[in-house]
């Protein structure tokens, strides 16, 4: 942690995940004053939800769930927008696969023409930069159980922590350009949200094992 670019006026916050994580070097790693992330190959800046139109007006959430499951991929969620009058379809709505690659997928097979018909009708599919519910497009970007430490640097390899917070879910979206995580604190849920625009440095760390299990991040 001697590198110039940490600095021990800035807030440092150190994030330790006990168990293993495969996305730790490919989502957050060490850069100069910015934080480095993989490409996201074809999605830009959008997740892993797209949106749909064509939708039948007879057509209810289950199916359309079950449809894309069976066309498409793993669903994590699925909406169609009703008319508040009579409840049924506008002809619209969204769908957020388990990954990046599956909302690929169905923008791919529509485009196409080899996505099944949904109830007779051919659905129209395309990205949308807005998630039904909000969390990294990847499955190996989200960690639970992780420990969250905040405070400042007071030597080389020495943090002086203002507090510690365990049980802490972390959602790396570098799809998204930012990293947030969801904190307990006495029964009450906090989100710290943080843009990667925003991480003067980081760099990878080795806590009680010789394998990258902690990112250091300054703010």
């Amino acid at each position: 942690m001697s590198s110039p670019l940490f600095s021990r006026q800035l807030f440092t916050v150190f994030l330790h995940f006990p168990r293993k994580n495969p996305s730790l070097e490919s989502s957050l790693l060490p850069g100069p004053g910015v934080l480095a992330t993989s490409p996201v190959t074809g999605m830009g800046s959008s997740g892993a939800t797209v949106q749909v139109s064509n939708i039948p007006l007879a057509a209810v959430a289950g199916e359309f769930f079950e449809y894309f499951e069976a066309a498409v991929g793993s669903v994590f969620a699925c909406e169609i927008f009703t008319a508040r009058r009579n409840w049924k379809s506008r002809g619209f709505g969204r769908v957020q696969f388990d990954s990046l690659a599956a909302a690929e997928r169905a923008c791919l097979l529509a485009a196409e023409g080899r996505l099944p018909n949904f109830q007779t009708a051919r659905l129209t599919i395309t990205r949308s930069r807005d998630d039904i519910v909000a969390r990294a497009a990847e499955g190996r970007n989200r960690v639970e159980g992780a420990v969250l430490r905040a405070g400042v640097l007071v030597g080389e390899n020495r943090m002086e922590v203002f507090g510690v917070w365990e049980g802490v879910r972390a959602e790396i979206m570098p799809e998204k350009k930012k990293l947030e995580l969801l904190v307990d604190q006495s029964g009450e849920k906090y989100k710290l949200e943080v843009m990667f625009g925003d991480i003067i440095a980081s760099c990878s760390c080795c806590l009680d094992g010789s394998e990258s299990n902690a990112i250091l991040l300054q703010v």
